[in-house]
């Protein structure tokens, strides 16, 4: 390579560093995030912001019994005085279920009451949020449930209040929404089919509560997570032998998406990533339930297996237990582990996306491929 040609690519390789942003190159990491002072250690994460930046979960507090929490970076964990944080929308909104009533809270406007379907002071329970905060899913206790069923899925607005979305046909009125899509026009959650069995749903305004069926074999089923545009989702469908993760689109319908262990027939599956190619979970093997994430490339793994393989510091556990939640683009994913002391604790991890280095790599081939034939039409000579 000629002079020219080394300054060329000394350039080549200046405009590359600026016009691909560093966060790209984030390495892999796996953090304890501890638990709330006072009651015994225990704290489960459940769910993240899409920046990694918050997580909420459950504790147990002073008391002993569970408590909500929020955690960053700079806060570490705090107790939020309700027994539970369930969901974290991008604009930090919280929901959960505080003393038997489903709340929402916001740190500039503090916790508010969404009531029941009765119009009694308790008996619901938020389980989900739009992107924005302003959808909130979950279950509410119900004139329209029959005895033994007590609860209706419901979808709550500022507008319109809480309302019931119903059940499935034919079978005992029981329901509960677990999840809601970014712009909150896609619900989930699970029924009482006609087989008075459970059966996973989604729901539209437009299209009402649709069962999803169950895997072949199986005769039962529960939706629990749902993607950014409510086109891919996920949860757990079982027989009398199995319980399987399975990922349901309007093309392919429920699919199952394997064991980490064919032996032991027990995974499920808790969230998935925008583009429904990250599902994460857990999955029974002989000696625990390990969490695991499922990519269509690689099937299902477990997650301190892949966190390992990159290099990843994990002498701080023995081995991580369920994967409940991850972020949009796949990278940030919150659980609970088995720390190395034997206490149940809250994790944060972030894996690279693969398909990110890919683009990464192949743009830099393009870029790297056009300046190559340039240097070569202007200076045939001295090809590089």
């Amino acid at each position: 390579m000629n002079a020219n040609n080394k300054n060329k690519f000394a350039i080549f390789s200046i405009l590359l560093m600026i016009i691909i942003p560093l966060s790209l190159f984030s390495a892999a990491s796996l953090i304890g995030l501890g638990d709330l002072a006072g009651g015994p250690f225990i704290s489960d994460a459940a769910s993240v912001t899409n920046d990694g930046s918050m997580v909420v979960g459950e504790s147990a507090g002073a008391t002993g019994f569970g408590e909500g929490f929020y955690w960053t970076s700079s806060t570490g964990m705090v107790g939020m005085g309700v027994f539970s944080a369930n969901s974290i929308s991008n604009n930090y909104t919280v929901v959960g279920n505080n003393n038997g009533a489903a709340y929402s809270w916001t740190q500039s406007g503090g916790f508010v009451g969404l009531g029941t379907l009765t119009g009694s002071g308790i008996g619901s329970i938020a389980y989900g949020v739009s992107s924005d905060g302003s959808v909130i899913v979950g279950r509410s206790v119900s004139n329209n449930a029959s005895p033994g069923g007590y609860y209706e899925a419901f979808r709550w607005t500022q507008s319109g209040g809480m309302v019931g979305l119903g059940d499935l046909p034919g079978g005992l009125f029981s329901s509960a929404a677990t999840g809601v899509s970014a712009d909150g026009s896609v619900v989930i959650g699970g029924g009482i089919n006609a087989a008075n069995q459970a059966e996973a749903f989604r729901w539209t305004e437009s299209g009402g509560m649709t069962g999803l069926g169950n895997l072949s074999g199986g005769i039962g089923s529960m939706a629990y997570g749902i993607s950014a545009n409510g086109n891919f989702i996920v949860g757990v469908s079982g027989g009398s032998n199995f319980n399987e993760a399975f990922r349901w689109t309007q093309a392919t319908g429920m699919v199952g998406i394997g064991f980490l262990n064919n032996d032991i027939k027990l995974s499920e599956a808790f969230d998935v990533s925008a583009d429904g190619n990250v599902i994460v979970g857990g999955s029974n093997t002989a000696d625990a339930e390990h969490a695991t994430i499922w990519t269509p490339t690689d099937g299902m793994k477990d997650l301190l297996d892949l966190l390992i393989a990159d290099g990843v510091d994990t002498s701080h556990w023995k081995y991580l237990e369920v994967a409940r939640t991850v972020s949009d683009d796949g990278n940030w994913i919150a659980g609970t582990g088995v720390n190395i002391d034997g206490n149940n604790e809250a994790f944060l991890a972030q894996i690279p996306e693969p398909e990110t280095y890919a683009l990464v790599f192949g743009g830099a081939a393009i870029l790297y491929t056009f300046w190559r034939k340039r240097a070569q039409r202007t200076s045939p000579k001295n090809p590089c």
